[in-house]
């Protein structure tokens, strides 16, 4: 048994607009809806570990550093909000690393 390192990436954290969820088991539908909802944040050319998956293998995001960079854009922009100095975004740094760990799974 091998475990591939993968990162999810769930569609309603990058949405900007509404989607149509798509019905159960309409596998097609789902890989559409996913990939509209992050090219809404501008994340495109990322492929899921399978299809109907929200999944994406470490290896190939790290060859699309746009991907990686609006993923930790959008994760920290809920601690920049309130925050106005240096110190604060540093402890916002140190906040995403301890919950990082919940969004990495090995599938």
């Amino acid at each position: 048994m091998n475990l591939l390192p993968v990162v999810e990436f769930e569609p309603a954290c990058y949405q900007t607009q509404n989607h149509e969820i798509p019905e159960y088991g309409a596998t097609d539908a789902w890989v559409t809806y996913w990939k509209n909802s992050l090219y809404d944040s501008g994340i495109i050319k990322l492929e899921p570990y399978a299809e109907g998956s929200w999944f994406v293998e470490t290896e190939r995001l790290l060859s699309n550093l746009e991907a990686i960079e609006i993923m930790l854009s959008m994760k920290l922009k809920d601690y920049l909000n309130d925050f106005n100095d240096f110190q604060d975004f540093h402890l916002a740094v140190i906040a995403l690393v301890v919950h990082l760990p919940q969004y990495v799974h090995f599938g």
